[in-house]
């Protein structure tokens, strides 16, 4: 379908098969396979869908890949307590932040998505997690180290604001 977008339309076929002969187990199975015999019809449909926008199909083609992870170190500027990140993800991929804290000190994590798909979790340097599949995050930490702040897609693909505040 991605090599469809130049033609400035999408078009989605579908087909609908029906079997000459029904089962009668009330199972469904795990695993289906399926060849077309002799009485088996097939039913066709078209359907065009809206119109892609160019460069969401290019962010999509330079985001195929899954299952990675990519990891950056969170420095603040000098006399600053905080910093904001921004970022794309796709299903399965991560977008790991490391954070230098002390122990007591209160880290505040407030995570924005557009298409409201966006969660992170916060990872204690013990390997601990204090707060999972979460858009915010208040709390005191337990001890002093790395903190992990793993961000991911519960669905498809989307983009994400990551304000971090530690104080």
């Amino acid at each position: 379908m991605l090599a469809m977008a130049t033609l400035r339309a999408m078009l989605v076929l579908g087909v609908t098969l029906t079997p000459k002969v029904a089962s009668t187990s009330t199972r469904l199975p795990t695993t289906w396979e399926l060849t077309i015999r002799d009485g088996a019809t097939v039913e066709p449909s078209v359907k065009i869908v809206r119109q892609p926008r160019l460069q969401h199909l290019q962010w999509l083609q330079s985001e195929v890949r899954t299952g990675e992870s990519r990891t950056q170190r969170l420095q603040f500027k000098p006399g600053a307590v905080g910093t904001v990140v921004a970022g794309r993800i796709g299903r399965g991929n991560r977008d790991i932040y490391l954070l230098r804290a002390r122990e007591n000190q209160t880290m505040i994590l407030e995570l924005t998505s557009f298409e409201q798909n966006v969660v992170f979790d916060v990872q204690a340097p013990s390997g601990e997690y204090l707060k999972e599949e979460a858009s915010s995050f208040r709390g005191e930490l337990p001890q002093t180290g790395d903190y992990s702040v793993i961000v991911s897609s519960s669905k498809g693909y989307g983009s994400y604001r990551l304000e971090v505040t530690i104080r």
